[in-house]
């Protein structure tokens, strides 16, 4: 039983995966230009994962303590996706930002 989770879990990292690849490629092309960048960018990805999947645990056993936590979850869900849609969380990026990526070298991106 729990090598089907691992498998579905695997699934689900390839599909999810699809669209990582197709907005990290040109980010990194455009950002590090030595091996060293490429290497800090893909750690900072790990990274993030990493966090996300320690966030998502915590979240998860901190909502079983209510008693309605599945209403909750799916309301929660609700939200983000009326925020996504109507993107809330969308911001332009502030010209200071754009001007500071441009000169981003590979040994200060550690």
């Amino acid at each position: 039983m729990s090598i089907m989770y691992i498998f579905f879990g695997f699934m689900a990292k390839i599909i999810t995966g699809l669209d990582d690849v197709i907005t990290h490629i040109p980010i990194l092309s455009s950002v590090t230009k030595r091996k060293l960048g490429r290497f800090a960018f893909s750690l900072g990805t790990l990274f993030a994962i990493f966090i996300a999947i320690i966030a998502s645990i915590f979240f998860a056993s901190f909502l079983k303590d209510f008693l309605y936590y599945n209403y909750i979850t799916s309301a929660l869900l609700i939200i983000l996706a009326a925020g996504i849609y109507f993107d809330v969380f969308i911001r332009s990026p502030e010209k200071k930002v754009e001007k500071k990526l441009e000169k981003i070298r590979s040994e200060r991106l550690i």
